[in-house]
């Protein structure tokens, strides 16, 4: 009663477009749920993704969960994750996403979720690392076993935006490591991002994970920026 009671003077509001939130609802509003420009796939996979990457990489499937474009509806999510701390937000996402790869058979694919880590002083100062949030999700409704050490990042680089390709791989080249090389060998791996750009980041994290013996390597991301 208590909750209801509050709720009519300070309610919950859609992260989106701000309107008020139904008990049922969590982050966003139903209609703005049903209009997220989530990605069409074929063959496994969103085609325009893999053109990001430039080569030194395979990986097995890109799969991205919504499109990213500049002042639109993703932008806003991601401001709420990455800047206002609602870590919550991205497990949602992550349990939407994985509710869907599961309906179209993807949670057999995979032996181990790997979420592309911060640098231990940014993640301080930040409280969590967001890709793990959207991880978390993922893995609770794919049942996917999830590992958020295992992946590690060695230093602390600038920031990648309005960076050019080459700036952007030069950037993230060597900067991550694997803490236990056990776990990779054989191993098919969803390494999993926040947004993929270049697809840079991705690839300097899948090369150590490759070198120590990784049977596959597959990329998920909440957004690809368009």
């Amino acid at each position: 009663m208590l909750r209801d009671f509050l709720h009519i003077f300070f309610p919950d509001l859609c992260r989106i477009c701000s309107a008020a939130l139904a008990h049922s609802e969590d982050f966003i509003c139903t209609g703005c749920r049903l209009e997220l420009p989530r990605i069409d796939y074929q063959n496994g996979s969103f085609l325009g993704a893999e053109l990001r990457f430039s080569g030194k990489v395979n990986f097995k499937y890109t799969l991205p969960y919504l499109k990213f474009h500049k002042s639109g509806m993703v932008q806003k999510i991601l401001h709420s994750i990455k800047y206002r701390g609602e870590r919550e937000l991205a497990e949602l996402l992550g349990l939407w996403f994985g509710n869907h790869l599961t309906e179209n058979g993807f949670s057999t694919d995979f032996d181990l979720m790997v979420p592309v880590p911060l640098h231990k002083k940014k993640e301080r100062l930040r409280g969590y690392n967001q890709s793990d949030c959207f991880a978390r999700g993922l893995a609770r409704a794919t049942g996917i076993p999830y590992s958020e050490r295992l992946l590690v990042r060695t230093a602390m680089n600038d920031t990648q935006t309005d960076k050019s390709r080459m700036e952007r791989w030069k950037n993230v080249e060597g900067i991550f490591s694997v803490a236990d090389e056990s776990m990779i060998i054989g191993k098919r791996i969803l390494l999993v991002d926040d947004v993929i750009t270049t697809g840079a980041t991705m690839e300097a994290c899948a090369i150590p994970m490759f070198n120590c013996g990784a049977r596959e390597i597959s990329a998920a991301a909440i957004a690809i920026a368009q």
